[in-house]
């Protein structure tokens, strides 16, 4: 049942901290409430992203460090103010390193020569964020960045950064490419390659997702505006264009990502469609001509091939679904949205219709199982769930942090876990506890008093599932000694590992090596992290001389788990 909401009447412990913290949010809900809100007098508010005790809410300006260890009193502890940047914000899974595009800047400013594509920070410190690198592209001498200087996202993927233009017929740009570069070290990031859209011209990335696959396969997932594109990144040096499809439904392809066990592919609609009454009909239900008449401002649902590809070249959706507008001010606008790990559930941002809870399980018949609109104009760019919490970007606010209180707050995003984890996945990277993380990254405290504070989401030392948590794991630390390797010559290497019963487990390590220069000895190590067990591994220079064997034991570490079904990660160097 819809019901008006204020903090107040579910007697939440807010405290204001000085003109920051906003008054208590009140607004129309189902199933979500409001926790409490933290105002940023700056700049239009854009992405955000989440670790540990920390959200970091990026605007056009710079972003800030928002320590949220209680959720009933965020508060801003770094901040970095830069006129000539913002418009999106990625993290290491260490939660480290961050970078942003300069999508929303002007020609130039502290942080943005023309040219400039991208900006590189140290926030290890979270009360002194410092950029530590700027990526200037070649067409500097274009100042307004229609040809070729425009970065609308930043995709961190590992060591690998992909930058995305959004060309599109209102981004003219000359060159059809996403720019990768290796940011293994993150103060000298090094171009090197181009992915070129060959199927089609005028219409690259807006933004892009790349899915790490047990297959062994990376496929890169560009939502490009005009269309929706699929590449295989394997070796993103040399990338292949897999599939580019078109919808008559979709007015700009936003966001593309597939589903926990890779069955559909959600890609959104950032419609722009007034929605509200008179024209609110338009909203989902079509109505006129145009290229998104049927389904304006919807969340889409494709079925997957088994190769990661849309299946029937997305000419079948499963399903959609669009809000209700009430309101002649609200869009039909479909944003950021983030996928449970484990099940057909999303949290989506809707710009003015809010933040919705979705049941996907059934594409055709689509539930909203929760949703929230501030009474305040509601803008909200990103709705992403993290330690139990929606954490909500609004464009004209700052920060809204709301909590689902549906299915007695015993389902997901309630018991979401640590929005880390699933970024390390998504990365390819072995999940490590940050460092300094209230309760080793559990979920956070709920309000006094409030729907669901007696909820448990597991513990992720024991390997319990509940709050988005998956199997234990423990480290993986080991070193592999050679000899006679060329000084010269880099030789390639792939590290493979075997369960007790002879299967590979994860995916072959890949990776180069050239001989020691003051030692006939060469050192390899290898990090990760695995399901407990016993495992065997096999070393080969190219794919047929075997130069390696060995063995090891995995034990369970503590505040260590994998929130997908995933046996094994490793990386070596």
């Amino acid at each position: 049942m819809t019901s008006r909401i204020l903090l107040g009447a579910l007697a939440l412990a807010l405290t204001l901290a000085g003109t920051a913290l906003g008054a208590p949010l009140a607004g129309t809900g189902k199933n979500i409430v409001p926790v409490s809100t933290l105002e940023i007098d700056d700049s239009q508010k854009n992405e955000l992203e989440l670790a540990g005790d920390y959200a970091y809410v990026d605007y056009d300006d710079g972003f800030d460090i928002v320590n949220i260890s209680d959720p009933t009193k965020p508060r801003t502890v770094g901040e970095h103010k830069c006129t000539g940047s913002g418009g999106d914000i990625d993290l290491s899974p260490d939660a480290k390193i961050a970078v942003r595009a300069t999508a929303h800047a002007p020609a130039k400013g502290p942080c943005k020569e023309a040219g400039t594509a991208a900006t590189i920070y140290d926030i290890s410190d979270k009360t002194n964020p410092r950029m530590i690198a700027k990526i200037d592209l070649e067409d500097a001498a274009d100042p307004f960045g229609i040809y070729g200087d425009y970065t609308h996202t930043v995709t961190l993927d590992g060591k690998w950064l992909y930058l995305n233009p959004q060309t599109a017929a209102f981004y003219p740009q000359r060159k059809q490419r996403i720019r990768v570069f290796d940011v293994s070290n993150p103060a000298k990031p090094v171009h090197k390659a181009d992915i070129q859209f060959t199927q089609g011209v005028q219409a690259v990335a807006h933004d892009s997702f790349v899915d790490h696959r047990p297959d062994g396969k990376s496929l890169l997932y560009a939502a490009s505006v005009h269309t929706t594109d699929v590449f295989d990144v394997t070796d993103p040096l040399n990338a292949k264009q897999l599939q580019r499809i078109t919808s008559p439904e979709m007015t700009i392809s936003h966001q593309a990502q597939p589903n926990f066990d890779r069955s559909q592919i959600i890609v959104v609609d950032e419609s722009a469609v007034d929605a509200g009454p008179p024209a609110g009909a338009m909203c989902g239900h079509g109505g006129g001509p145009g290229p998104a008449a049927a389904d304006v401002g919807a969340t889409h649902f494709y079925e997957a091939a088994k190769d990661g590809t849309f299946a029937n070249n997305g000419a079948a959706p499963m399903g959609s679904f669009a809000p209700a507008p009430t309101r002649t001010e609200d869009t039909c606008t479909a944003h950021v949205f983030w996928p449970a790990p484990k099940e057909n559930r999303l949290v989506q941002a809707y710009y003015t219709l809010g933040a919705k809870v979705l049941d996907h399980s059934d594409p055709g018949n689509v539930k909203e199982l929760g949703s929230f609109v501030a009474d305040k104009p509601t803008i909200y760019w990103s709705a992403k769930p993290h330690r139990g919490y929606i954490f909500a970007t609004d464009m004209d606010r700052g920060l809204d942090i709301l909590r689902y209180t549906g299915e007695g707050a015993a389902k997901w995003p309630t018991t979401a876990g640590p929005a880390e984890i699933q970024r390390s996945q998504w990365q390819g990277m072995p999940y490590v506890p940050l460092d300094g993380v209230s309760r080793d990254g559990g979920q956070l405290p709920a309000p006094k008093n409030a729907p669901g504070t007696s909820g448990s989401g597991g513990d992720s030392a024991k390997g319990e599932s509940g709050a988005g948590f998956g199997r234990a794991i423990g480290r993986i630390r080991f070193t592999i000694k050679m000899k006679g390797l060329s000084r010269t010559k880099r030789s390639t290497f792939n590290l493979t590992f075997y369960n007790a019963n002879g299967k590979k487990v994860g995916s072959t390590v890949r990776f180069k090596k050239k001989g020691a220069k003051r030692s006939r000895t060469t050192t390899i190590s290898v990090n990760g992290a695995a399901v407990p067990g016993a495992y065997r591994w096999t070393l080969k220079r190219g794919t047929k001389r075997v130069v390696k064997r060995g063995r090891l034991t995995v034990k369970a570490t503590p505040g260590m788990s994998l929130s997908q079904p995933h046996t094994i990660y490793a990386l070596a160097k």
